[in-house]
This record gives C-alpha cells, structure tokens and sequence, in this order.
C-alpha cells in the first residue's frame, strides 16, 4: 500500500518530469538548438534523468541532511550535472548544450517548486 510520504513523491516525480520536460522540448524542439531530434528522443531526456536523480535527492539526500529548501540549493548543481550526462547520451547533442538544457529545466522546476511551496 503506498502511504503519503510516497504518493506525494510520486506525484513530485511527475510534476518535475512534466516541468523539465516542458524545457527540453521549447529548447530542443523551438527554441534556440532546435536539430531535428526525434520526439522520442526528448521525451527519453526529459523522463530519464529526473528518475535517475530525483530518488537519490528524495530518498537520500533530504533524509539525511534534514529537508528543506536549502538542501535542494545545494544538491541541485550535483543533480544538474549527473541529469546532463544522461541527457548528453540520449540525445548526443554535446556536453556544454547539455548541461545548459539540465540547468535550465532544474532551475526552472526548482523555480515552480519554491513558488508553489511559498506562502
């Protein structure tokens, strides 16, 4: 039976996927470096990373050094760039393009995070 705390990860997990993704596609697809790349291909890169990251932040990180918005400052930059190998190997398009397309979505769904949990 899934609990709180877990079905509120799950649905943070969504929600990040949904946001990051939304970057990648407007960078990759519209914007600035669009190439060509398969929907599939971004799709991948939009799911891939967050689900190789974000258990580690939920599950590790924020247990151990006691949660907060502050924790997530600090980790965000080791996410961004784990998520950009992972997006530099799904879509191949060069490691400075993607470390700019990680930190651009996890700043961006930090950004809806800290506003959303605002008062």
């Amino acid at each position: 039976m899934i609990v709180g705390f877990e079905l509120h990860y799950l649905r943070i997990l969504a929600w990040t996927c949904l946001l990051e993704g939304m970057v990648v596609f407007a960078v990759l697809r519209i914007g600035p470096w669009k190439n060509g790349t398969p929907w599939w291909r971004l799709l991948a890169a939009s799911i891939l990373p967050t689900c190789a990251t974000l258990p580690h932040l939920w599950f590790v990180v924020f247990p151990l050094a006691g949660g907060g918005p502050y924790v997530a400052m600090v980790a965000e930059p080791c996410i961004a760039l784990a998520e950009s190998a992972i997006i530099e190997v799904v879509l191949r398009i060069g490691w400075r393009k993607s470390l700019v397309v990680s930190c651009l979505a996890n700043l961006f769904s930090w950004a809806v995070g800290a506003l959303w949990l605002s008062p």
